[in-house]
């Protein structure tokens, strides 16, 4: 048997699954963020940032299970965190357009000062990208996630927590994380409630495809209305106060007061207790590629 079979064998069960769901994060960044060097499109930037949201959405499991260290986070983290920022501000704008176009009949003036105002934030993005150095970063990334599945297998092995099942340990973040989830879908009322909401079930969602290779339909639909909810919530005091644009606001209001009523008692739609590693459950997921952001 060879040395790394040895060291496999050894691996604690639970931090096999966490070890299988950080290389599969990691991939999905070595993917996406190279691609960003080459070009900015909508579609690049999309991805990018729906790939470092499944590392920041497994992160802070990892961090609670102890694969933390101060060097990876100021290293590797913080520079994902501003290149987050950057993303997110190009498409926040990417959004702007496509509503404005689509749905709201916004005059050609509007769309123009907003594609003007996208490519201020792709030169700051493209700047960012500079900084970061991101094969630099993936290479540190890439040998963190290998040497900590051992540091942390070991650390772990004779301990109470080494000898956990893989899906009682799995459960257990999950269920962590829905308690965020029910506290936050107590008849929320404000954009901001909203907004907590819509992160923490996209939190959610990401724990649920990495940790267990699962996608549960009805978390994907409330995401969806709940961020497109948030979209006209940032667009509507862009649009205030300008004559030229009450018919693109009253267009907005009349969509806003759809979502809401489909999010009315938000808390009840919810899939509070879905357990996917029970047989029971995969008649409710699939395996499609989601577009939920």
């Amino acid at each position: 048997m060879s040395s790394k079979a040895k060291v496999q064998k050894k691996l604690v069960a639970w931090i096999e699954n966490e070890s299988a769901a950080s290389k599969r994060v990691f991939e999905r960044l070595k993917l996406e963020l190279p691609r960003l060097q080459e070009k900015l499109s909508h579609k690049r930037v999309h991805d990018s940032r729906v790939a470092l949201r499944h590392f920041f959405a497994l992160w802070p499991v990892l961090c609670d299970d102890g694969w933390d260290q101060n060097d990876f986070e100021s290293t590797v983290v913080k520079p994902l965190e501003r290149l987050l920022k950057k993303l997110g501000k190009v498409r926040d704008t990417d959004v702007n357009i496509e509503i404005a176009k689509n749905e709201l009949a916004c005059p050609n003036s509007r769309i123009r000062k907003w594609k003007e105002t996208r490519r201020q934030y792709k030169r700051k993005l493209k700047k960012e990208l500079k900084s970061v150095n991101v094969n630099k970063l993936l290479l540190r990334m890439e040998r963190f996630f290998a040497e900590q599945t051992t540091t942390v297998s070991e650390r772990v092995a004779d301990s109470a927590l080494g000898k956990e099942e893989t899906e009682t340990h799995v459960l257990a973040a999950l269920q962590r994380q829905e308690h965020v989830v029910r506290a936050l879908a107590q008849q929320p009322s404000t954009p901001c409630e909203f907004h907590k909401l819509r992160l923490a079930i996209k939190q959610w969602r990401y724990l649920l495809d990495d940790l267990c290779n699962s996608n549960n339909m009805q978390l994907e639909e409330i995401q969806e209305s709940l961020g497109k909810l948030h979209d006209l919530d940032r667009i509507k005091p862009l649009l205030q106060g300008d004559e030229r644009l009450i018919t693109s606001l009253a267009n907005l209001n009349s969509i806003h007061q759809k979502l809401l009523f489909e999010l009315f008692d938000v808390e009840k739609k919810l899939p509070f207790g879905f357990n996917p590693l029970n047989q029971d459950a995969k008649s409710r997921t699939t395996t499609r590629k989601s577009s939920a952001r």
